[in-house]
Parts: C-alpha cells; sequence; structure tokens
C-alpha cells in the first residue's frame, strides 16, 4: 500500500473500530458534540496546529501532525517540551478536515487517569454548512469498576468543558454589535400580540406568538399559540439571549409534544434573524432546520423554516407572514 494512502487508511479502520460490539466490561461510550460556528477548514486547524490549539484547548503544544506523530500539551504556560507532566497524544489516523484518532499517556502527576490510557477517541468534523461544522467526539474502550468510573466522570466533565471552549473561540469573533442589534430587533416585538393566518389540514388555522422581554432585556420569551381561531392551544415557547458559556446568540425552544430545540442566532443583514435549529423530538429523534425571522416592516414580519437536507438545498417546509394585533390578549387561553 502507497505510504500516502495510510492515514486515510488507518482513519477508516478507527471510525470502524467504533462501530464494533463492545468487548466484555467495555461498553461505555463518551461522546460530547458541538456546534461550532466556524468552516470545517478552520476548524480542524484549530484541532491539528499549535496556534490553532494554543488559542482555545492548551496553554503550551508541540505537535508532530503525522500517522503515529504525538501532541505534546499542557494547560501551564510555564510548560516546555520533555517535561515529565506534559500530556501526550498519540495519533492513531486521519481524513483532513474529517476524522482525528488518538489514545493518550497520563502524567504522572495525575495517577488515577492512568487507567484511562486503554481507552481511544474519534473526532468527527461534519459540516453543516458553508460556516457551519459539527464537532463529535467519541472516547471508546472504557472497562467496569470505581477507578473506571472516576476516569469517565472525569473525562466526561472535561471534554464538554473543552468543546464550549472550542466554540467560544469562534463565536467570539461575531461583532458583539451584530447580536445587540439582533437583540435589539426581538425587543421591538415585545408588548404585542403577533398573528398569521393560514389553510391547514382540517381547516383554516391561526398562529399567534407574544413576545415579552425578560430580566430587563437580557432574554426575550416568545410564547406561541395555535388552533382555529376560536380555539388557541399552547405551542412551541422560545427564548432567545446570550449563551453564557460562549457569549454568543443562542435560542432554546419547546414545543408540546416534548421536542426540545437549542441552536445559534445570528443578524443577516440588518432586519432577518436565522436560527440554526437542532431539534431532538421526545422519542430522541433528530433534525436540523434553519428558521428566518425576517422583519418586513414595524407591523409585519415573516418566518420561513427549512428542514436542512443532507448533501442538498433546504426545504422550505413552512412560511407564515405576522402581523402586529391592535388588541393584545391574555396569553392563558
Amino acid at each position: 500500500m502507497p505510504a500516502r494512502r495510510l492515514p486515510r487508511a488507518l482513519a477508516a479502520a478507527c471510525l470502524a473500530l467504533t462501530g464494533l460490539p463492545a468487548a466484555a466490561g467495555e461498553g461505555r461510550i463518551l461522546r460530547t458534540e458541538v456546534l461550532v460556528s466556524a468552516p470545517v477548514s478552520e476548524v480542524w486547524k484549530a484541532f491539528t496546529t499549535v496556534d490553532g490549539a494554543t488559542r482555545w484547548m492548551v496553554a503550551f503544544a508541540r505537535i508532530d501532525f503525522r500517522l503515529g506523530g504525538t501532541y505534546e500539551t499542557s494547560y501551564s504556560r510555564d510548560a516546555k517540551p520533555g517535561d515529565p507532566n506534559n500530556i501526550r497524544l498519540h495519533i492513531l489516523g486521519y481524513e483532513p478536515e474529517r476524522m482525528l484518532a488518538f489514545n493518550f499517556t497520563a502524567p504522572p502527576n495525575v495517577p488515577r487517569l492512568k487507567i484511562a490510557e486503554k481507552t481511544w477517541t474519534v473526532v468527527r468534523f461534519e459540516p453543516v454548512t458553508s460556516g457551519k461544522t459539527r464537532v463529535t467526539e467519541t472516547m471508546v474502550g472504557w472497562g467496569e469498576g470505581p477507578e473506571w468510573d472516576h476516569a469517565y466522570q472525569h473525562f466526561e466533565k472535561g471534554n464538554a468543558w473543552t468543546l464550549e471552549k472550542l466554540v467560544a473561540l469562534f463565536e467570539r469573533r461575531e461583532d458583539a454589535a451584530r447580536r445587540d442589534e439582533a437583540m435589539r430587533l426581538l425587543r421591538g416585538l415585545a408588548g404585542s400580540e403577533w398573528r398569521a393566518s393560514f389553510e391547514g389540514p382540517s381547516g383554516r388555522m391561526e398562529g399567534r406568538v407574544v413576545f415579552e422581554e425578560l430580566f430587563g432585556g437580557k432574554f426575550v420569551l416568545a410564547r406561541g399559540f395555535l388552533g382555529a381561531a376560536e380555539r388557541l392551544e399552547p405551542h412551541a415557547h422560545m427564548i432567545v439571549g446570550r449563551h453564557p458559556l460562549t457569549d454568543a446568540l443562542h435560542v432554546w425552544n419547546w414545543d408540546p409534544a416534548g421536542a426540545v430545540t437549542s441552536g445559534a442566532a445570528r443578524l443577516e443583514g440588518s432586519d432577518r434573524l436565522v436560527v440554526d435549529w437542532d431539534t431532538v423530538t421526545a422519542g430522541g429523534k433528530r433534525a436540523e432546520y434553519r428558521v428566518e425571522y425576517h422583519l418586513l416592516d414595524a407591523d409585519t414580519y415573516r418566518t420561513r423554516i427549512f428542514q436542512n437536507v443532507p448533501g442538498g438545498e433546504p426545504k422550505l417546509m413552512i412560511e407564515l407572514l405576522y402581523r402586529r394585533s391592535k388588541t393584545q390578549e391574555s396569553g392563558d387561553r
């Protein structure tokens, strides 16, 4: 096999390993996933270059990025190459901008984590859009017992914390003024009731949304109602505000069927709020949507919901025109 093909072949082998039935006592899988506001090429560099890794992952890094190469890292800015307490990751395989697999050698100053050297990690990079990348870190090979439990709990918290730092790295690049402008646009919808009328499967339907400012305008709550005009029932409820870990604009949404949605939001142009919805149904199924709220004038906005199609163009699912109502009624109908 030509040497230039070896990394891709081993990468495929590492991916295959994660799909094999677990050996006895190694059934646990630790999976952490984030959506990063950056193209996959930039996220890959953040993982695989010294300049990238030291911006978010560690304070010190020396990377020999090749098959069989090593990451030598430390959280201490005073660390030097060869320091005994440096962390060492060993590259098992990779596919550029798609997958990175490694295991690690624990430093002697954390002996309780040495047992986890028997695990290995696969990081997948999935382009969601041209400017969004899903990063999924899967750690496998876990055993059973108190020592394993301690190590699992350590990495469960640590991996989540680390990937949130990756999210924050790219979210900080967004213009804070744009986020403020997006919140200003949403606050402009508050204090009024908004109505839309459309043809449903069983006749004419009406949607109603009431926007409210929360905690001095730090968050905006949108309470949705849906049904026949004479009987509206509570529908999806949404909260928009800055995420405390990333400082990015974020949306949380709940609906009566038990689905929960979370996603980053951004302002496109001066009057269009776009949200990347990641929805998980009550049954555990996932779906991704692009949702647009376009303010057409002071009294009208349009909502459009697109379902993301892998490898294809987003599919328009819903388009509604909401108008500001002259009378705001109680939301407890």
